[in-house]
């Protein structure tokens, strides 16, 4: 009985990437949990990888999602789409775009497709360094003692890296990624010439408008194809305690200039609103995403990511909404979802200039709707059959995953008290593999393992009849659960 594993719906690794200041390449804006590598070393100061956009640590991650062997960050990832995709329509996804992406390309059943890339969005940052300090970013507590946040890309390979993307096929250019680059003094010379040089590129910009602009820097910024502008409410208490040293007066008053000097060169650019989404801003998101449609603005809402060298997580002061009481989870849905049907209407979705990062409504729903099934990697037939009569799962009995020391992933049934586990009306009966993988509570660990999960043996058990029958049982304190994990054979 074949089954096909799931993946991440997600092929940024193949069309995205971000350097940041200091030369870092990551693959997404989830923070890396591999050295992608140097952008600045590996390419221009040794030479030791011609071939950067296709180099070996990026075919790790590609290999990850083309496989569903995932990478934690790719687990954990606050930005891609929840719902999980079978391994061949991704693939299927993914040729489809490589074929229309690169010119004469036509997939072979030879081709490696780790080894092949058609990067069409790059994020260049000038530099690491913000005037802000936002309590959900790294910047809160890492800007005054991590040299990182204190980087200017090289002056001598800016341009020379921007010109390489351009003569690799990319189309868009985000000019920001860790910190706020109009503070550069070199932004306005080095984005207006490269603009001036390349005018069919798309300039992309988030920026926080947190200082005075000359008439001619206001003009470059009503140049750009798109200007994000983060700016998480309206309410002047909420925007100054989420943005530490923000001036939302003056925010506004730039952006008021912006939007008649965009009417004057009658440019295209778009304008969003960008709003991270939490505890804090989810009560006055009415009112922002009524500015910004008032106006003409796109809207964009983000996920809040947890990050642990910010003040917000580490002080408990922001929150996920996908952590907070149901009943607020439930208004925030229909916040949400209201946002979303009138920019439907006013055509913003069609035109690019309304997203929700994350598929928030669908993870909120899924909480709401007490869905406690963690996974959905596999096509199992025998975790199908067990979710079809037991589609919500309980606290102590549910399909989940667990992780041991060394991050690797076991999935599941969880058996959260002893109990007889018993999956009926499976169509075709055959034999089946079972493991059963303890984990141990908070402070314990496995006396055989060392680990706080000690995967057991396989075993091979019989059905009958279309039904499966397994006794968990244990009797040791230090165990919370037993994971049971089970194969067609």
């Amino acid at each position: 009985m074949l089954y096909e594993r799931h993946t991440r719906n997600c092929i940024l690794p193949w069309k995205y990437m971000l350097i940041h200041a200091g030369g870092l390449m990551q693959t997404c804006p989830c923070a890396s949990d591999v050295e992608i590598g140097d952008f600045i070393i590996d390419y221009f100061e040794d030479n030791t990888e011609p071939d950067i956009l296709n180099k070996k640590t990026l075919q790790m991650v590609r290999e990850g999602l083309l496989s569903g062997n995932l990478r934690p960050m790719c687990r954990n990832c606050a930005f891609a789409d929840p719902r999980m995709i079978t391994i061949g329509e991704l693939k299927r996804k993914l040729i489809d775009y490589l074929e229309s992406a690169i010119d004469g390309y036509k997939y072979s059943a030879e081709d490696d497709l780790t080894k092949v890339s058609a990067y069409r969005t790059v994020g260049l940052s000038l530099s690491n360094k913000c005037n802000l300090r936002c309590l959900y970013c790294n910047q809160s507590t890492c800007a005054d003692t991590n040299p990182f946040y204190k980087i200017s890309y090289p002056e001598k390979y800016f341009r020379k890296t921007l010109d390489f993307f351009v003569k690799n096929g990319v189309k868009q250019i985000i000019t920001s990624v860790e910190g706020e680059v109009t503070i550069n003094p070199n932004w306005y010379r080095t984005f207006s010439e490269f603009l001036s040089d390349n005018p069919d590129i798309e300039l992309t910009l988030t920026t926080n408008l947190n200082r005075e602009y000359s008439d001619d820097e206001i003009t470059l910024l009503a140049r750009h194809a798109v200007l994000d502008i983060s700016c998480d409410s309206l309410n002047p208490d909420i925007y100054s305690k989420l943005r530490v040293n923000g001036n939302l007066n003056l925010l506004l008053k730039n952006l008021e200039k912006i939007k008649n000097r965009i009417k004057e060169l009658k440019s295209d650019c778009k304008v969003t609103i960008h709003v991270v989404v939490c505890n804090l801003t989810w009560e006055s998101l009415p009112e922002i995403s009524e500015f910004a449609f008032d106006n003409g603005f796109g809207l964009n809402l983000g996920n809040y990511e947890e990050r642990a060298n910010s003040l917000g997580y580490r002080e408990g002061i922001l929150k996920p909404i996908m952590q907070m009481p149901l009943e607020i989870q439930k208004q925030v849905s229909e916040i949400l979802s209201d946002i979303r049907h009138r920019a439907d209407e006013l055509g913003l979705i069609e035109q690019g200039k309304f997203v929700i990062h994350g598929d928030i409504i669908s993870r909120i729903n899924k909480n709401v709707n007490s869905v406690r099934h963690r996974f959905t990697y596999t096509d199992n037939p025998i975790y199908l059959k067990y979710l079809e009569n037991n589609e919500l799962g309980m606290d102590d009995n549910r399909i989940s995953i667990v992780y041991d020391d060394y991050n690797f992933a076991y999935e599941g049934i969880w058996i959260g008290k002893p109990q007889k586990l018993e999956i009926n009306g499976i169509e075709d009966s055959c034999r089946v593999i079972v493991r059963k993988i303890a984990k141990y509570r908070n402070g314990h660990r496995s006396p055989k393992y060392g680990q706080t999960v000690a995967p057991g043996y396989r075993f091979i058990e019989e059905m009958n009849k279309g039904s499966l029958i397994i006794n968990v049982d244990f009797n040791i304190e230090e165990i919370e659960g037993v994971l049971v994990e089970i194969k067609p054979i």
